[in-house]
């Protein structure tokens, strides 16, 4: 996967298209959206549901996750375990990204 940036000081905008299984093997197409210094991971099906991920290239120990909405504990497990997944995509795009997902 590439992505076209001059410098990284440039406003990031990327689109990721992923796949989400649960634990009874269905399965659930999701979108990754980066603008900025905020990713937004929207399930189909599941309207108002997606994480919002605060991206401090400052300092990572400050990001945080959280869900927007109340999903089922399944979706809450998988998605933690995708963006492990995602994560490791945006490595490649100079993104860092909280693996931790937090219920507010």
């Amino acid at each position: 996967m590439s992505a076209q940036h001059n410098n990284k000081d440039d406003f990031r905008y990327y689109y990721l298209k992923c796949i989400l299984k649960d634990s009874d093997d269905n399965y659930y197409i999701y979108d990754v959206e980066v603008y900025k210094d905020e990713i937004s991971v929207m399930i189909e099906g599941m309207d108002y549901t997606y994480i919002i991920i605060n991206i401090s290239s400052e300092d990572p120990e400050t990001d945080n996750a959280y869900v927007n909405s109340p999903l089922p504990e399944w979706v809450r497990i998988d998605v933690n375990k995708a963006l492990d997944t995602v994560s490791s995509w945006l490595k490649e795009l100079d993104v860092v990204v909280c693996r931790e997902v937090i219920d507010r």
